[in-house]
């Protein structure tokens, strides 16, 4: 449905100070997908989320890059890939909900991929796991009668730990004001070199929408620097050129920021969060557990080897599960990528500015009928390599 009419310009939306920066098909799916949105998640969630007044899409609409619209785009796409999915309904309140979205996000994420390969979804079905206990409620149910096979799906990410908490307070502390104020349009490019305290951050905060105007008003590169805590550019758009030299000149990325640094301990974490979800699922039919993880674990073959010795040996204690994906997210891109690590499938599915890297591990001590066909599935859902180990 097309909203311009009553007051909401998704055109506008989608497309102001982005000349240049999307193709022509680009651009239209990105209109079409806000206008889409605004069907289904209603215009009140779209406004708060321009108001900065949504944790889960205030970014996506306020920073104005190619991969925000793509992750608009793919939002609008996995909402029509599960039209049909029993249990919508309540996935579409959590996702309207500010608190809420970024969990159900990433349930309704996973159920698209299923649904893509022609699965049925039911979103959190009620199941007996234990006589006489309350029923639990696992993220998914797919069904698939063309191998067939029929399984649960439960989704979790590991809990931030103190330092990745206070990284991620950095960043957004410092970075949503640059976008904020709807009066200056500005680009970026920068590095934090540190997790800062909230007095910091409340004092480079200042800086950044000070240097925001100044660029505004000059028209060029304004820096705010401060050695080993900080590097950052801000410029009009008419200035891109000069700020794209700027990022350049010290390898970083324009309209990204790189930083600030984190720790992970992740196979531990993985693991616990597995002991944890399997707690949720049935015994009478295969599952998969999704694990949201750090890049850090799947960049490369070897950090993801020594992250899957660990979940195997999980794995052995947990013969209900017929496989994990471990899944993370990966920026900038890296180029495409299907290969094997041992009887894994390793995927790196590129679309220009992100990566997204899935490391399917099979559960070759799993006991559920079933078992294999719902591994099968999954390598297909996840967009991997088709034939079994």
């Amino acid at each position: 449905m097309d909203h311009a009419a009553d007051g909401f310009d998704a055109r506008r939306i989608a497309l102001e100070g982005m000349a240049g920066t999307l193709t022509g098909a680009e651009a239209a799916a990105a209109v079409a997908a806000i206008d889409y949105l605004a069907d289904v998640l209603g215009r009140d969630t779209l406004e708060a989320a321009l108001k900065i007044q949504h944790r889960g899409l205030s970014l996506l609409f306020i920073n104005k890059v190619p991969w925000t619209r793509r992750a608009l785009i793919d939002l609008a796409d996995d909402l029509h890939a599960t039209i049909s999915a029993d249990g919508r309904a309540e996935l579409l309140r959590r996702l309207r909900h500010s608190e809420l979205h970024s969990e159900a996000r990433s349930v309704l994420h996973i159920a698209a991929r299923y649904a893509k390969r022609g699965a049925a979804i039911r979103i959190e079905p009620a199941v007996q796991v234990k006589p006489g206990r309350d029923p639990k409620r696992p993220d998914l149910h797919v069904r698939a009668e063309r191998i067939p096979v029929a399984g649960y799906v439960e989704i979790t990410a590991l809990h931030r730990s103190f330092a990745e908490k206070r990284s991620s307070e950095t960043s957004l502390g410092l970075l949503l004001p640059t976008f904020a104020p709807p009066d200056v349009q500005v680009l970026h490019a920068g590095r934090i070199y540190q997790p800062l305290g909230p007095d910091r951050i409340a004092e480079f905060r200042d800086r950044l929408a000070n240097a925001a105007r100044r660029a505004a008003e000059s028209g060029g590169v304004v820096v705010v620097s401060e050695e080993g805590v900080i590097d950052m550019a801000v410029a009009p758009p008419q200035a891109r050129a000069q700020i794209d030299a700027w990022a350049a000149k010290y390898g970083l990325h324009p309209q990204s920021v790189d930083g600030p640094p984190d720790d992970h301990s992740d196979p531990d974490r993985i693991c616990r969060a597995l002991r944890s979800k399997v707690e949720q699922l049935p015994t009478t039919e295969p599952a998969v557990v999704v694990v949201g993880c750090s890049y850090i674990s799947l960049c490369d073959v070897a950090m993801a080897n020594a992250t899957m010795v660990a979940v195997r040996e999980e794995l052995y204690r947990q013969p209900q599960l017929a496989a994990v994906v471990l899944a993370a997210g990966v920026m900038p891109a890296h180029d495409e990528a299907k290969c094997r690590i041992g009887e894994a499938q390793l995927v790196k599915v590129s679309n220009l500015d992100s990566t997204d890297v899935f490391l399917v591990i099979p559960n070759k001590y799993a006991r559920p009928s079933g078992s294999r066909e719902l591994h099968r599935l999954t390598v297909e859902a996840f967009d991997g390599l088709t034939e079994l180990p």
